[in-house]
């Protein structure tokens, strides 16, 4: 796994050509596992993140699984690193 390290500066202007850059495709539901490699932490991370409030994670009645929207993940880096 390739891992990118950026400065603060850096990741605040990759999250703002990500938000610019907003489509409908951002509005698909992530599985976990999904959500978790596209934000590079492992799922126990996106669990507490989740747990803790910092990650919005969308119920699907009936199923008891957890899926999460692609800007709430984006939202979130956002609103992390301000």
């Amino acid at each position: 796994m390739d891992v990118t390290i950026y400065t603060l500066e850096e990741l605040r202007a990759v999250m703002r050509d990500e938000l610019q850059a907003f489509t409908k495709d951002d509005e698909q539901l992530l599985t976990r596992e999904q959500a978790a490699q596209f934000l590079s932490i492992s799922l126990p991370t996106l669990h507490n993140w989740t747990k803790k409030g910092k990650i919005k994670c969308q119920h699907i009645p009936g199923t008891g699984r957890i899926y999460y929207l692609k800007s709430d993940l984006l939202n979130s880096v956002i609103e992390c690193t301000n």
